[in-house]
């Protein structure tokens, strides 16, 4: 809960809701964008200008996702239970079977399943050249689709709920037993049911590639923010999993895989942005990464020996 009480002991009054929302762009939370006006038709072609004095300033996607995953939290036991009762039933049903019966079966569900949940207002076409010459058109992945739908299910959700109160940090607001009695989430929590069933489904069964909701989506949006440090979407991914699976002396551990990551290439050599994103994204305050190479220390090097024995067997797995 990155953003979780980040206006605590803030009051948000009418008075002072503009300086409120300038805070929060400056601090990266909102972005500020002007509201286009209508100035009518030339030649036919209907155009809009710029007014400066008229802004608005929308969440921006990583606070959006934070707090519709806190919000769908309260709501985990009846997503759970729902989720659980349909693959008792799928289980029941293919047990058994071989796996081939088995897919059959789980397309048929995947199918019914995003009939169901994906509203078909348009349907998106990439198109491909055969070797004849013939333009052929394939439907985007049905996956894709219902990863814009969720998109768009985030900002619904959030605009029936205070975020104010998320980011002042009011626990009581949240709270499951009042929170059901004010808000009306039926639809939506639905919605994240049935889209963790077909997630799934696919994860099994392999219907069509996810890069929509598998952990490779999360690792190139965190590469790609933090490109001028890693090198590859696999260095990125190999220091993200090292430092996520350290439990004790946290800066001898990251000085040992720092040296690895330099010794192979896999980072630019920029310790000061190094440890400002090991502050950003693991709240790690270390200010100097000592460089053992002319030092003895021998479980620095222990270290060194495994991680860059698990760098060499990552790089050849298939």
């Amino acid at each position: 809960m990155k953003y979780f009480g980040h206006l605590k002991g803030i009051t948000i009054t009418q008075e002072n809701e503009r300086d409120i929302a300038t805070l929060l762009v400056k601090d990266g939370l909102f972005i500020a964008n002007h509201i286009g006006q209508n100035s009518g038709f030339k030649d036919g072609i209907l155009e809009f200008t710029i007014n400066p004095t008229k802004i608005v300033v929308d969440p921006v996607e990583e606070l959006v996702d934070e707090f519709y995953e806190f919000i769908m939290n309260i709501y985990k036991y009846d997503i759970a239970t729902a989720k659980l009762s349909f693959f008792k039933m799928f289980n029941d049903a293919i047990f058994g079977l071989d796996f081939n019966q088995q897919k059959t079966i789980a397309l048929q569900h995947f199918k019914e399943i995003y009939d169901d949940i994906y509203l078909d207002a348009m349907t998106l076409f990439n198109e491909q050249r055969s070797e004849n010459g013939i333009v052929h058109s394939y439907n985007y992945s049905k996956l894709q689709m219902l990863s814009y739908q969720y998109n768009s299910f985030k900002f619904n959700t959030i605009s029936k709920i205070n975020l104010n109160q998320y980011l002042q940090g009011n626990t009581d607001y949240f709270k499951k037993e009042n929170f059901y009695e004010k808000f009306d989430l039926a639809e939506d929590v639905y919605f994240e049911t049935q889209l963790q069933i077909v997630v799934e489904l696919n994860d099994r069964f392999k219907f069509e590639e996810d890069l929509y909701f598998t952990q490779i989506r999360f690792d190139k949006k965190k590469f790609k923010q933090y490109e001028h440090i890693f090198k590859t979407l696999k260095s990125y991914q190999f220091t993200n999993d090292k430092i996520r699976s350290f439990t004790e002396d946290y800066k001898a551990h990251i000085e040992s895989l720092y040296e690895v990551l330099i010794s192979n290439e896999l980072i630019n050599n920029h310790k000061k942005n190094f440890m400002i994103f090991l502050k950003q994204e693991y709240n790690l305050d270390i200010t100097k990464i000592i460089n053992y190479k002319d030092k003895v220390n021998y479980i620095h090097e222990e270290r060194v020996t495994l991680f860059k024995s698990e760098w060499t067997k990552l790089t050849f797995e298939k």
